[in-house]
């Protein structure tokens, strides 16, 4: 027998495991707090996907992580139809409180984004498990309003030719020659 708490010392660790799963769901309505429009979203998701990409996350990842925040952050302005229609919204007032609210009831972004899915999204998703999550979430085309930064695209382009062992004055000269 050891003088080890070790049932104490697993519940610190599982709570600091709770603790950092709410974090960046924190951040998250934090970041949204001055996204207000559909072109604040575009804003804000290119940002969130150059942090991710920067940090080193996989695109697979990404891909889903940007389909969860897309949803929140939608729900947040009150700007998709879908959603709006879903959960009864009229306002970004309306959607602000939504997510609030569910947030405090979330584990994470996952489990809040689980909560804001229109119930009819949430049984496609469950009939056809081939289909990443992102790929459900709408069925309509991208709109403009809802891509990346060109100063984004950009950067990415930068990082992965730096990545790949291009400096900068190839990439100007590729640059150059393709305009």
């Amino acid at each position: 027998m050891t003088n080890i708490d070790n049932r104490g010392a697993g519940a610190v660790a599982a709570q600091a495991q709770l603790d950092a799963d709410l974090k960046p769901m924190a951040a998250m309505i934090k970041g949204l707090s001055n996204v207000k429009t559909k072109e604040d979203i575009a804003e804000f998701i290119g940002g969130y996907e150059g942090g991710l990409v920067a940090g080193g996350k996989p695109e697979s990842s990404v891909k889903v992580m940007i389909s969860r925040a897309r949803r929140i952050a939608k729900t947040w302005t009150a700007t998709d139809k879908k959603l709006n229609d879903w959960h009864g919204l009229k306002s970004p007032t309306d959607g602000q409180k939504l997510v609030k609210a569910m947030a405090k009831d979330s584990g994470g972004l996952t489990e809040l984004y689980e909560k804001l899915a229109p119930k009819a999204e949430e049984t496609e998703a469950d009939t056809d498990q081939g289909e990443p999550a992102a790929e459900t979430e709408s069925t309509s085309e991208p709109l403009a309003s809802d891509a990346p930064a060109l100063r984004h695209l950009l950067s990415e382009f930068v990082q992965k030719a730096h990545e790949n062992g291009y400096t900068n004055d190839e990439i100007k000269a590729l640059i150059n020659e393709t305009l």
